[in-house]
């Protein structure tokens, strides 16, 4: 791999703000034979990884996407990072081996937040599937598994699923 636009990816990169999920500086991204690695603007938000030519192409011209929660993560050596994502590779570089470390760490941290996300989310999707059957098959009373907004049980109220609490839970269809 031909190491064509080599500078300082560094000098720019911006350390996220305390509290803050989104990581964004430059990194050396490998093109292809011809061009070699090639300086983007990275951008690291909500499980997300995209990358731009320039920070000013991020107003209109987003050039890829990586989802992390379903990446896989490795280092090549001091300074490489390689992304596998959906079946495609992605070869990155950074300027340092302290600058690589930091994004790696910023990587993981988002990956894992991604993929405990989703787990919520495919979490509270099973637990909803089973009120409704539980609604179905007994259209009177429903206990559920899940523990938010309330815990515990919950009543039915002319098709719409009412907390203890007095806070309403929607329901795909009115089943009598």
């Amino acid at each position: 791999m031909s190491e064509q636009g080599k500078g300082s990816a560094s000098a720019s990169t911006a350390a996220p703000a305390p509290g803050s999920d989104t990581y964004k500086g430059w990194l050396f991204k490998w093109t292809n034979y011809l061009k070699g690695y090639q300086r983007r603007w990275f951008v690291l938000s909500n499980g997300l990884l995209s990358y731009y030519r320039t920070q000013a192409e991020m107003a209109h011209t987003c050039r890829g996407t990586i989802n992390l929660a379903t990446a896989h993560i490795d280092t090549e050596d001091a300074c490489n990072i390689v992304l596998s994502s959906g079946g495609r590779t992605y070869h990155l570089k950074a300027s340092t081996e302290v600058e690589r470390q930091r994004w790696v760490t910023a990587l993981e941290l988002a990956k894992a937040k991604a993929i405990r996300m989703m787990n919520d989310q495919s979490g509270k999707d099973s637990c909803y599937e089973q009120l409704l059957l539980n609604y179905q098959q007994l259209k009177l009373e429903v206990y559920v598994c899940f523990s938010y907004p309330a815990k515990g049980y919950f009543h039915v109220d002319q098709g719409t699923l009412q907390t203890g609490q007095g806070g309403p839970l929607n329901i795909i269809q009115n089943v009598v």
